[in-house]
């Protein structure tokens, strides 16, 4: 018995050594990158995050293999940037200093970890300067969710999920079109997001501080043709093009331009995704006509097509 009582406090002792050991190192990190120390609540509480993080993103959906395929279709660190971990006081940094609304701090949150949904395959990198952050997460669902009837329920609230997000416009990476969430105006992030084939979801969380131009860096290095492959419904030539358009960059013409070809690729990926849909409840699927295009070459070297009716 005393034999019992003496290995459990040797264990207590040493959970709570390592526990201070990695408080000590995370205040010490945040005083190399100029950020605000956590104190020793908040990180107890980001513990917990942390090791389900890294627990997910080794085997997120329980595909481990899959999971590194998908990190290596993430950007590499741009020059000033060193790869980091998430850490306790990220959360805090990232939103408004008070009054923050639930679905902020649960999208924020949500982006912090490589956690998914069900059977999904996640990965996620994060990369630090100073007290600026950048992190990227994939997000593929599996499969099955494509092929399996059972599943057509699971397949419409995902494609309801994301017609109910409100974009703007931001960057076109090689043909793959990257939207900027609108969050409340307190909150100091920056979130864009884009999707592949209806399976494969692509979010960025950044620093409120940065710009278009900070950002670039990490955009040039995504992997999109790589991403369009892994996806059941791939669009063709998708990655293919080496052309990024910043939309901020562009003239009104060209903005307008950008907006209606970019509306019109929404259509064909909507069109795609509904023959699958239909496929899959049995119903005969058709394609819709999207009209006449109107194309030109832009200032930027990119062809860009205005679709009429």
């Amino acid at each position: 018995m005393l034999r019992q009582i003496s290995l459990i406090s040797l264990l207590v002792f040493l959970l709570s050594a390592l526990v201070l050991l990695d408080f000590k190192a995370a205040q010490r990190l945040a005083q190399t990158q100029d950020r605000e120390p956590p104190g020793f609540a908040e990180h107890l509480l980001g513990i917990g995050s942390r090791i389900s993080g890294r627990i997910q993103s080794g085997f997120g959906g329980g595909a481990s293999e899959s999971s590194a395929r998908l990190a290596l279709m993430l950007p590499a660190a741009p020059d000033g940037w060193d790869a980091r971990a998430i850490d306790a006081g990220d959360e805090k940094a990232l939103l408004a200093k008070k009054d923050n609304d639930p679905a902020t701090v649960g999208l924020i949150q949500s982006l912090l970890t490589a956690n998914g949904p069900r059977e999904s395959e996640t990965a996620l990198k994060a990369y630090g300067r100073k007290d600026q952050l950048v992190v990227f997460k994939l997000v593929r669902q599996t499969d099955a969710l494509f092929t399996d009837p059972a599943r057509l329920s699971e397949l419409d609230s995902g494609i309801a999920a994301g017609s109910q997000q409100e974009l703007h416009d931001f960057i076109r990476v090689r043909g793959l079109d990257v939207g900027e969430l609108v969050l409340p105006e307190a909150t100091r992030a920056r979130v864009f997001t884009a999707e592949l084939g209806g399976q494969l979801q692509l979010w960025a969380l950044a620093s409120g501080r940065l710009t278009d131009k900070d950002l670039l860096p990490f955009f040039e290095t995504l992997d999109v043709a790589a991403m369009n492959a892994s996806v059941r419904s791939h669009e063709g030539g998708l990655g293919d093009v080496p052309v990024i358009v910043v939309v901020s960059e562009l003239n009104e013409a060209d903005r307008a331009a950008y907006a209606a070809d970019r509306a019109a690729k929404a259509w064909d990926r909507a069109a795609r995704l509904g023959k699958i849909r239909a496929a899959l409840a049995g119903e005969p699927g058709s394609v819709p006509d999207s009209g006449t295009e109107d194309c030109k070459a832009s200032v930027n070297g990119v062809t860009i097509c205005a679709v009429g009716g």
